[in-house]
């Protein structure tokens, strides 16, 4: 896991200085070596967290043996070993141990091809010397991160924005309104966006080509949308689709369990997490690292349930209890490390757990994924039961609307917002959406961005699919791979700690996405076939406990330490220019959260984060 950052120009000598500077943005995702290479008109830099042979020999930027490529890479390919195995056959010559060489040596014999091989998560760039032309490519749920800048035959690419934007003085404070709005009603950027005007990230599954005239050709490689539901699992014992799942499982954790330098994993108590540490244990033989995080509120502290599953697996459990001080101090790393306005407030927990796995550990598993793919969300509840009131005629459905109105329940004016939708996806965008019906206050008057977002996606889709299918697969592009895989890099890697997701194995993702949704939600059991492998390797009160997120008491927080805070950056007129909000409507969403009158922390937070991002760049401007 590291770094990454090139830069490309063919009309203007690069700065190296500002190069040189530019890299140490990203020290903190590879803090173990930096390397700058600088090749004709190109400067290329790599800040290295060593995993995978440790020694200098797996350092990057690396070339090819006849110096015609060479590769800026971030990521792991779990199938390297077998890889290799293949490649040499017509390479006898090896200098590294790494996946890094592996990726290289693969483009050279397979060409773009190499991509359908990989299995892992990656963000890199190989460039062509001979024929002066980039290759990039991003993996296929979008796990790592890459950002890029293509201008008058300049080409800029990083694991994040702002290393692009010191190289680019002109981009500075040039935001991307479209960006914004989609960032208020989703509460991050999704991708191809990015906050700042003309930097852009690759979409999950896509490869690029930049070549000298600036030609640049963007395609994809991969696609949920290539998997549909197979016939045949109808027609299959439900104990071998069990055994299948399980067996799945086992090989995704054990290829993530290959490391040089030590692993752990996160253990939330939930399902999810547990499953994962329960069967790196079975794996290992040995006592596995798991860390926790508790809370001093008890509304907020699972440890009764991580520890549970700690002494059902024996494994070396750490827990570290936090106070709202505690995790108020890691909301410097927030500011200097989330270059764009994300406002989960789970980053918070996300980063003291990485703060404090990261003292044993320099690899940890997730257990993200497993909701998207195997139906975990009670929106798939909900979705369905949308589904058969659309079917209700419009004048029924209005006269509901009027009449759910006049109670004074906010979760009844939601579900009024809902039923007056047009179709099954504005009505998921709408649930899905942090805005909810605030966005009514946005000046804006065009159609819904964040709705026209998941409406495009859609309609890529496969037809004749029922709404849970199409939420499902709305969520694996958007909920997980623009806003939560976004929220561990970013947690993990402000403390230089890859994250590892065994859900996400290229096997589980497309066996997950042909399985009949009534293997995810049966008889209004979520995650139903996932619960079924785990009955051999958890207690019953792990599986069979609700759903529960990483919370954080933002709402209290917000009247009570982080009021002074959010008062500085509300009150700022000068914040709002060219917003699509104003400075009174969040005035009065301040005073409507003060006073208790509705729940308004997603939206509000929301905002203050926005607004907290546009000072900070201001400031560094």
């Amino acid at each position: 896991m590291c770094g990454i950052l090139g830069k490309v120009d063919f009309n203007e000598k690069i700065n190296k200085d500002d190069f040189v500077q530019s890299l140490a943005l990203l020290r903190h995702r590879g803090p173990d070596n930096k390397n700058i290479l600088e090749l004709p008109n190109a400067l290329f830099g790599h800040q290295r967290l060593s995993i995978l042979d440790l020694s200098k020999n797996a350092d990057q930027p690396m070339q090819s043996s006849d110096g015609r490529y060479t590769i800026i890479y971030n990521g792991e390919i779990y199938n390297f070993k077998s890889l290799k195995k293949q490649l040499s056959n017509d390479n006898k010559h090896w200098k590294s141990n790494s996946d890094t060489e592996v990726v290289l040596k693969s483009y050279e014999k397979w060409g773009i091809d190499c991509l359908d091989k990989f299995e892992g998560m990656f963000a890199f760039v190989i460039w062509d010397n001979l024929k002066k032309q980039i290759f990039g490519a991003r993996d296929r749920i979008g796990v790592k991160p890459f950002y890029y800048y293509s201008k008058n035959q300049s080409f800029t690419f990083s694991s994040r924005p702002s290393p692009i934007i010191k190289l680019n003085k002109n981009l500075q404070n040039h935001f991307n309104l479209k960006s914004i709005e989609l960032y208020l009603h989703a509460g991050y950027v999704p991708a191809p966006y990015s906050v700042y005007k003309g930097i852009c990230q690759l979409k999950p599954g896509q490869y690029l080509l930049w070549n000298q005239k600036s030609d640049l050709k963007i395609k994809e490689w991969w696609s949920s949308n290539k998997f549909i539901e197979k016939k045949e699992f109808n027609f299959i014992n439900e104990s071998e689709i069990i055994d299948k799942l399980e067996c799945l499982l086992l090989e995704s954790v054990e290829k993530r369990l290959i490391s040089d330098v030590p692993i752990g994993v996160f253990l939330s108590g939930g399902l999810d997490s547990s499953l994962i540490a329960s069967m790196a244990s079975k794996i290992k033989r040995t006592q596995i690292k798991t860390y926790s995080i508790g809370f001093e509120n008890n509304k907020y502290d699972e440890t009764y349930y991580s520890s549970m599953v700690a002494n059902h697996i024996g494994s070396d459990h750490k827990i570290k209890f936090l106070n709202h001080t505690d995790l108020l101090n890691v909301l410097d790393e927030f500011e200097n490390n989330f270059d764009e306005p994300f406002s989960d407030s789970a980053s918070f927990p996300t980063l003291a757990i990485s703060k404090f796995a990261r003292k044993d550990v320099k690899v940890v598993l997730s257990g993200d994924g497993s909701d998207e793919l195997f139906g975990g969300y009670n929106y798939y509840k909900f979705i369905e039961k949308f589904h058969l009131i659309l079917k209700s005629p419009l004048f029924l459905r209005n006269i509901i609307h009027y009449l759910f109105k006049l109670v004074p329940s906010h979760k009844l004016n939601l579900i009024s917002e809902c039923i007056t939708k047009k179709d099954i996806i504005e009505i998921y965008s709408f649930m899905r959406s942090v805005s909810k019906n605030f966005h009514n206050s946005h000046p804006s008057k065009t159609i819904n961005p964040f709705y026209e977002l998941y409406y495009e996606s859609f309609k890529k889709m496969p037809k004749n699919e029922t709404p849970q299918q199409y939420a499902s697969r709305l969520d694996l592009l958007h909920t997980l791979g623009d806003g939560y895989l976004q929220k561990v890099d970013l947690s993990s890697m402000s403390f230089s700690l890859e994250a590892r997701e065994p859900y996400l194995d290229k096997n589980i993702v497309e066996f997950a996405l042909g399985l009949p949704f009534k293997y995810k939600l049966s008889k209004n059991i979520s995650k139903y076939i996932l619960k079924r492998v785990a009955s051999n390797y958890l207690p019953k009160e792990i599986i069979n406990r609700s759903k529960k997120g990483f919370e954080v008491p933002i709402s209290e927080w917000l009247k009570g330490p982080l009021k002074k805070w959010s008062l500085e950056r509300i009150e700022d007129n000068t914040l709002y220019h060219n917003l699509p909000i104003n400075i009174n409507d969040v005035r009065k969403l301040f005073k409507v959260h003060l006073k208790g009158y509705r729940n308004v922390t997603p939206y509000l937070w929301n905002v203050i984060i926005l607004l907290n991002f546009i000072q900070k760049n201001r400031n560094l401007s």
